[in-house]
């Protein structure tokens, strides 16, 4: 067996990566460039092969300053000023959505403050908008009626009364009884 490959699987052994000595078998099985790769990517630090030295197993981590690469002149735009910063394409996009949101919003307040009385218009208005949507869908409000008139159905629209037009068969089969009995 290749002494670079022990010395491989003896450092993914001993350092921060999930195999165990039990996976030693198998590692070994592994290519050179395979077991080089696995060390990368559990961040097992190179040591020289002709050194002695041992992999440091709690390397010492940098501290990041929370304001690093922050510029503390630049002010924060708000909403309406990055809005602004956008193509004319999307502002009016984005504007189409915002008053379509605000529209819904206060039509389901007012359905809504009509069609129950546990909310008053003041707690609906604390509302998000999703709860008022899902309290709407639970009260039914905003919704069409259900129609249960006959579809399908032919009807003679020519005929005063409006009255259904029975079948072909059927209609033949009435004539022949009330010729029958007269």
């Amino acid at each position: 067996m290749n002494e670079t490959i022990t010395k491989l699987v003896g450092r993914l052994i001993a350092n921060k990566s999930p195999y165990t000595t039990e996976d030693q078998e198998i590692l070994e099985g592994y290519s050179e460039e395979k077991l080089t790769k696995l060390l990368s990517a559990f961040d097992v630090t190179e040591v020289d092969e002709g050194s002695d030295a041992t992999v440091d197993e709690d390397p010492v981590t940098p501290a990041i300053d929370e304001g690093e690469g922050v510029d503390d002149d630049t002010p924060e735009l708000t909403e309406e000023e990055q809005i602004e910063a956008l193509p004319m394409t999307l502002r009016s996009m984005i504007r189409k959505a915002q008053t379509e949101e605000v529209q819904k919003r206060t039509d389901l307040i007012t359905a809504l403050a009509t069609a129950q009385t546990a909310y008053d218009k003041s707690a609906l208005e604390a509302k998000d908008t999703e709860d008022l949507t899902a309290l709407a869908s639970a009260l039914g409000v905003g919704q069409a009626p259900v129609d249960f008139s006959p579809r399908g159905l032919t009807y003679n629209r020519e005929a005063d009364d409006n009255t259904v037009a029975p079948p072909p068969s059927i209609k033949e089969a009435i004539a022949a009884k009330r010729e029958a009995s007269n």
